[in-house]
C-alpha cells in the first residue's frame, strides 16, 4: 500500500493531475488531488461505467474537451488494478472550472510516465521515498507557488534550519529547492498561456514572479521555446487527435 501511494504522489507532484486506483473489483483503494469539485465529474460523466465497460488497457475518455484517461499497465508487476488520471483540460475552453491543464502535446507522455513510476516503485525496492518534510515542502509549493515565496518560509513552516533543509531537498529530489519551485511555476503558467486573455504580464504574475522578462528567460530554458511560441502551439493543437 505503501508503493501505491508513492506512485500517486509522484505523479501528482510530477504532472498536477488528479490520480485514483481501483482494485481488481473496482474498488477505489487510493486518490491524490482530488476535491469536492474535482470528484464531481466522475458521476456527471459515468466515468467509473465507462472504464469497466472498455476492457483496453488504455482508454482516453472526452466530454467537451474535458479529459480522463484510464491505464491498465501491470504487465511487469505483480499487480492488478486500475489507474485513473483526470479531470483535466487541454484547450483554454472550460478554464472557469479550475481544471488541470495539460496540452494535447504532453498526453502522450503521461502513459510512460506512470509505467516508469509503477515499475520505479514496485520493481525497485531500492528506491528512496521521499520523508514527511519534503512532501510536506512540496504540498507547500502547491498550495503558494502563486506567492512570494522564499526558503526562509518554507524553513519556518517546517520547523527546520535552512542548511539542513536545503541538503535533505537536495539529496531526496535532485533538484535544488530553487529549481524545484521555478520548474513547478513554469509548468503551471501553462494553463494560464493556454488562456488567451491573460498577457504573458498576467501569467508571470499568476505564477509568483513580478518580472516577466525573467519569467519568459526562465520559461524558455526550461521549454525550449517563449511563452508565446507556446502559446501559439496550444491552440495549433487544439484540433489534433491522440
Amino acid at each position: 500500500m505503501k508503493k501505491l501511494d508513492c506512485i500517486l504522489n509522484d505523479f501528482y507532484y510530477l504532472v498536477g493531475i488528479p490520480i485514483k486506483y481501483f482494485d481488481k473489483d473496482w474498488n477505489n483503494i487510493l486518490s491524490k488531488g482530488y476535491d469536492k469539485n474535482l470528484d464531481s465529474y466522475f458521476d456527471k460523466f459515468s466515468i467509473l461505467k465507462e472504464c469497466k465497460e472498455n476492457k483496453d488497457s488504455y482508454t482516453k475518455i472526452s466530454y467537451d474537451n474535458i479529459h480522463f484517461l484510464k491505464f491498465n499497465i501491470f504487465e511487469k508487476v505483480n499487480l492488478q488494478g486500475y489507474f485513473i488520471i483526470g479531470p483535466f483540460i487541454s484547450t483554454s475552453c472550460n478554464y472557469e472550472n479550475n481544471l488541470p491543464f495539460k496540452p494535447y502535446t504532453c498526453i502522450k507522455y503521461i502513459k510512460n510516465l506512470l509505467n516508469s513510476l509503477i515499475i520505479d516503485n514496485l520493481e525497485n525496492k531500492n528506491k528512496n521515498n521521499y520523508s514527511s518534510y519534503i512532501i510536506h515542502a512540496i504540498e507547500y509549493i502547491h498550495k503558494n507557488y502563486h506567492k512570494d515565496i522564499a526558503i526562509d518560509d518554507v524553513c519556518k513552516f517546517l520547523g527546520l534550519n535552512k542548511s539542513y533543509f536545503c541538503s535533505l531537498f537536495k539529496k531526496e529530489t535532485n533538484l535544488t529547492f530553487c529549481n524545484f519551485l521555478n520548474m513547478f511555476r513554469v509548468e503551471m503558467s501553462k494553463k494560464f498561456l493556454a488562456n488567451k486573455n491573460y498577457s504573458i504580464m498576467d501569467v508571470s504574475l499568476s505564477v509568483g514572479y513580478n518580472n516577466h522578462n525573467y519569467y519568459s528567460t526562465l520559461f524558455k530554458k526550461l521549454n525550449n521555446v517563449t511563452p508565446l511560441e507556446f502559446r501559439k502551439s496550444c491552440f495549433l493543437d487544439r484540433n489534433a487527435i491522440i
